[in-house]
């Protein structure tokens, strides 16, 4: 579980960056920026440190999936802002 966490955390380090960069290439009142935003502080959020003791064998698990979470979502903000060629996502022409 200790290597899954790691390498979701190195994800969000990478994809971080670039969807704030994208984001703050939109308007202030723009939604797809606002929410942006929202999804990239709640990203920093699950990256910090708990304080708090691990209530449940399971924890661990929860936390990969919450980060995990987190990865799909940047990288939903960062098609919604413009990145990638979203037409071509899905492998599809």
């Amino acid at each position: 579980m200790d290597s899954l966490t790691q390498a979701l955390r190195g994800m969000l380090m990478l994809l971080l960056p670039e969807v704030t960069s994208a984001a703050d290439r939109h308007p202030k009142g723009d939604m797809p920026r606002i929410c942006a935003l929202v999804g990239i502080e709640e990203a920093w959020r699950r990256l910090r440190p708990r304080s708090v003791p691990a209530a449940s064998p399971c924890e661990p698990l929860r936390h990969a999936q919450r980060l995990a979470r987190s990865v799909m979502a940047l990288t939903d903000h960062y098609v919604n802002l413009g990145g990638l060629d979203s037409a071509n996502l899905g492998g599809q022409a």
